[in-house]
């Protein structure tokens, strides 16, 4: 089996950290972060990934969050789409749709490490806060949704 053919399926979250040279990891999506990533064999992928325990907002009318609610979701969750290529031991997320709209139309590479049922994704060092760090995720086979 490729590498390619043995990330097609679901994958979820188990640890999201950003470290710095220096000083603890920063959890930017808590202690306990969910979140979905799903790579299908024509090579389409999307992930979802959130805080968990995200306060709701007052309304169930999906319009109707005030300014702060809307911002604090938006802060507390990150989604994309896209296509996927693999090279090496490197992984190449091509943007088509994102929350964050800066990265519609980018390629969002990342550093892979797939061992059986456990995939490590990290970047390369990007602008995190006021600091530089990498970035990495560990995600495990999602046995079923």
């Amino acid at each position: 089996m490729t590498i390619t053919e043995a990330l097609v399926g679901a994958w979820q979250l188990e640890t999201c950290e950003a470290r710095a040279d220096d000083g603890p990891p920063l959890l930017p999506l808590g202690e306990k972060p969910r979140g979905l990533l799903l790579y299908t064999a024509d090579q389409a992928m999307s992930v979802a990934i959130m805080r968990a325990g995200r306060a709701p907002f007052g309304s169930n009318d999906i319009l109707a969050g005030t300014e702060h609610e809307k911002a604090l979701a938006a802060e507390t969750y990150l989604s994309y789409a896209g296509r996927w290529t693999v090279s090496g031991e490197r992984i190449k997320h091509t943007i088509t749709i994102s929350l964050f709209p800066n990265w519609v139309g980018t390629v969002q590479e990342r550093r892979l490490k797939l061992d059986g049922s456990r995939l490590e994704l990290s970047t390369d060092p990007i602008q995190f806060g006021e600091q530089t760090r990498v970035a990495r995720m560990i995600w495990r086979r999602e046995a079923s949704l």
